[in-house]
């Protein structure tokens, strides 16, 4: 089956104009031409578009599109596997908005008029990861994602280091440094391995009232936490300086 270029456009929501210029550039060539001269184009020209629509959307150039699409580095499958999680990453998000604004609705409808800083942090919720990471950025960004299990598993960590600290118990505890690990390897998890975002992360932390709010983590604990890590780091070096000497190799 092919299409005409006049259809495709249509179906595809952009210009006849947008798809000349993708010929002239070699970013997609129609697969024939009607008797009458109009470009047709076949399923896998279709697919094809469906890539450069995709690629586009996630803030290529064409140039780098076409790179991506004339070497073969990115499959249809894959490309649609990032799509969905793409679109799952966004539903999250408006997910999380949405539960924020459901809250405002529900306290206005019981007669309880929200107060001016419900209405504030509303409003530093919908633009604080925004001031801080870019779309494409959020999409990778697990801790930007409403998830209760991640909100439970932070919260007993603040709660374990805010009892520490009470204790006085030293960073370089044992019970310190394990929490200190575990935050530590939580915080990579969160990140997505990527060190850019927990140096951003940590900056949003230490400017953002509003986050330092929603987390309970004030500079208090996160200093306890650093220190307790260092010391683990070189707990674990004297460790393995011992098994050396002895012979014994990790």
């Amino acid at each position: 089956m092919l299409i005409q270029v006049g259809e495709l456009a249509k179906r595809a929501g952009m210009t006849v104009r947008t798809l000349h210029h993708y010929e002239q550039t070699g970013l997609l060539t129609p697969s024939a031409r009607s008797a009458a001269g109009y470009r047709l184009y076949d399923l896998a020209a279709v697919q094809r578009l469906h890539m450069i629509k995709a690629l586009a959307q996630a803030g290529l150039e064409l140039a780098a599109i076409k790179e991506h699409l004339d070497c073969g580095s990115l499959s249809l499958s894959d490309l649609l596997v990032q799509q969905i999680t793409t679109l799952d990453t966004q539903l999250r998000t408006i997910s999380t908005l949405r539960e924020r604004l459901v809250l405002l609705r529900d306290e206005l409808g019981s007669g309880r008029e929200p107060d001016l800083e419900s209405w504030l942090q509303t409003l530093e919720l919908m633009k604080m990861y925004d001031r801080w990471f870019s779309p494409q950025e959020l999409q990778t960004l697990p801790f930007a994602e409403q998830d209760e299990q991640r909100n439970q598993i932070w919260q007993a960590l603040v709660m374990e280091a805010q009892r520490l600290m009470q204790e006085s118990c030293p960073p370089d505890s044992p019970s310190a440094m394990a929490l200190a690990t575990r935050w530590m390897e939580r915080l990579e998890l969160d990140t997505a391995g990527r060190p850019e975002f927990l140096t951003r992360l940590n900056e949003m932390h230490a400017t953002e009232p509003q986050m330092r709010a929603q987390t309970g983590i004030t500079p208090e604990i996160v200093d306890y936490i650093t220190h307790a890590f260092a010391q683990s780091k070189l707990a674990d070096l004297g460790a393995l300086s011992q098994r050396r000497r002895a012979g014994v190799y990790p």
